[in-house]
C-alpha cells in the first residue's frame, strides 16, 4: 500500500511538472489526466494504510484528520489559485505542487522505515492543533473573500 501511495506522489510530482511545461491545451489536459491518476492512486490508498497501521482504538480519529484534510483542497484550491494567477501566472498552480509533493515522499520514507521497525505505532488527535488549523483556514478564507471586492493592485 505504502508502495502504490509512493508512486502516486512521484505520477504527481511528474504530471505536475509536465503541467507547469506544457505549450498547448492538449498537452496540458493529457497532462492533467495523468495528474488525475496519480492522486487516484493516493486518494485510494491512503485510508488503507491508515487502517492497516493505526491500532483500531486510534482509526477514527485519524480518519477523520484525513477527511478533514482531502476537504480543505476543494476550499483552498480556487482561492489560492487565484492567488497564484494574480501574482504570477498559471504555471505557478502546478508548480506549487512540488515541495508538498517532496515532504510526501519523505514522509514515506520515514513510514516505510518505522513500519520495517515493527514498532507500534501511537497516534494520538492533536485537538487544538486542529482546531488551530480550521480556524486559520476559515480566517484565509474570509481575508480572501474580502480581497475579491477590493483589487490587490490598488
Amino acid at each position: 500500500r505504502l508502495n502504490i501511495y509512493s508512486i502516486g506522489l512521484t505520477v504527481f510530482l511528474i504530471s505536475s511538472i509536465l503541467c507547469g511545461l506544457s505549450n498547448n491545451v492538449v498537452e496540458l489536459i493529457t497532462f492533467r489526466g495523468l495528474q488525475g491518476i496519480g492522486a487516484a492512486m493516493l486518494q485510494g490508498t491512503a485510508t488503507a494504510i491508515i487502517t492497516t497501521t493505526i491500532p483500531e482504538n486510534r482509526q477514527g480519529p485519524a480518519l477523520g484528520t484525513l477527511s478533514i484534510l482531502l476537504g480543505i483542497g476543494p476550499v483552498l484550491g480556487p482561492s489560492i489559485g487565484g492567488f497564484l494567477i494574480s501574482v504570477g501566472n498559471w504555471r505557478w498552480i502546478f508548480w506549487i505542487n512540488i515541495p508538498f509533493i517532496f515532504i510526501g515522499l519523505i514522509g514515506c520514507l520515514f513510514l516505510k522505515r518505522y513500519i520495517k521497525e515493527q514498532k507500534s505505532m501511537s497516534i494520538h488527535l492533536d485537538i487544538r492543533g486542529n482546531s488551530l488549523l480550521f480556524l486559520s483556514i476559515f480566517c484565509l478564507l474570509i481575508s480572501l473573500t474580502s480581497w475579491s471586492y477590493h483589487s490587490m493592485l490598488d
